[in-house]
């Protein structure tokens, strides 16, 4: 004879109800301390992502004012270049117009001694003339 359980089905039905419920409250807590720890890395990576941001925005402000800064230094140079080349054009007439100058002043150096050696021709001619007199 088989000893007789009162409610056997009933037993075992609880016992594995308390089994399984002990096991996915487990599991539950163990889901939960995840999502914990995934809220946490996901608020870290927001936190990163608003820093990252923030870098990118003084970045481009940066950016635009080296850009704004290097194109008044290019209207600069352009500037500074073409008043250079004014400046060469005229230095190179300047040398032009001194060179024709130092020409004329050797003509007129050179003119200068031969007329002081035809004075001196004239005047020893002069005194010549005197003498013999």
């Amino acid at each position: 004879m088989i000893p007789f359980e009162p409610y056997p089905r009933h037993n075992r039905e609880i016992h594995f109800g308390i089994q399984y419920e002990t096991e996915a409250l487990g599991r539950i807590d163990e889901l939960e301390g995840g999502k914990a720890k995934l809220g946490s890395r996901v608020m870290e990576a927001e936190e990163t992502i608003d820093s990252l941001n923030t870098k990118i925005a003084a970045t481009e402000k940066t950016k635009h004012r080296i850009e704004a800064e290097l194109e008044e230094m290019a209207m600069e140079y352009e500037r500074t270049h073409a008043a250079a080349v004014i400046t060469e054009k005229r230095a190179h007439n300047f040398d032009k117009v001194v060179g024709e100058w130092k020409c004329k002043a050797d003509d007129l150096m050179a003119e200068l001694d031969a007329c002081r050696s035809e004075s001196r021709n004239y005047s020893s001619e002069v005194y010549r003339l005197k003498a013999a007199y």
